[in-house]
């Protein structure tokens, strides 16, 4: 039996958006997956979209609609929600390549059964395959997110698929009111906890709207050097 793998979306206000992610979906060589999608509270009837999607039947869509509540609480949503081994959380406005959840599941397979390892790591690359970040050499790596990050100093954009029974002991803070909460409070609690396995491969997670982002905060980090 193949691992399931959950693919998990959070969207507000992205039906303009979400359809190239849809279409690289379709074109996944790995098949076993659902994609869950939490929608928080948008008023742009992306619904209509999902559900044109779902009316196609050709991949599992689990829709989740949630009052308007932030990203953190999308995402214990749908680790709640998750009924794969592994669950991978892609923005509406990034796309993957036909053998990214492949070679996820490849690489899982070498940390599946140790409990040291709370999953695995890609890199996120630009549309043309550059690596969003620090080019590195290494092939795989099997280190904390902590010491990855922090220690080594090896920055750049990367796509953490976490087994979904260790997220489930890790879910956000619900602070009542507040509809922000970094992703890096839960990335360094389970790196104190845990080791990641990270591949050095760029077919994996491309990033879409991200390029021009990434320039303007280069410019600025520049003003003061």
């Amino acid at each position: 039996m193949k691992d399931l793998v959950t693919v998990f979306t959070p969207v507000y206000n992205r039906k303009n958006l979400i359809g190239n992610l849809y279409q690289s979906l379709l074109s996944q060589t790995y098949k076993n997956f659902e994609w869950i999608i939490v929608d928080d509270g948008s008023t742009d009837d992306i619904d209509e979209i999902i559900k044109s999607y779902q009316n196609e039947d050709r991949i599992l869509i689990r829709f989740i609609k949630q009052e308007n509540g932030g990203k953190h609480r999308a995402i214990n949503n749908g680790v709640l929600h998750a009924k794969g081994e592994l669950f991978y959380i892609v923005d509406s406005d990034d796309y993957l390549t036909k053998d990214s959840i492949e070679r996820i599941v490849f690489h899982y397979q070498y940390i599946k059964n140790n409990d040291k390892f709370a999953g695995v790591c890609g890199m996120k690359c630009f549309p043309d395959g550059s690596r969003i970040g620090k080019e590195v050499t290494w092939k795989i790596l099997k280190d904390s997110w902590i010491n990855y990050w922090i220690i080594k100093n090896i920055k750049g954009d990367v796509a953490f698929v976490f087994k979904t029974s260790v997220l489930r002991n890790y879910l956000f803070d619900d602070i009542p009111g507040e509809k922000f909460c970094a992703e890096s409070l839960v990335l360094n609690r389970i790196g104190k906890n845990y080791l990641m396995l990270f591949f050095n491969e760029k077919n994996i997670h491309r990033r879409v709207f991200i390029r021009r982002f990434i320039c303007f905060i280069n410019q600025k980090q520049n003003e003061f050097t």
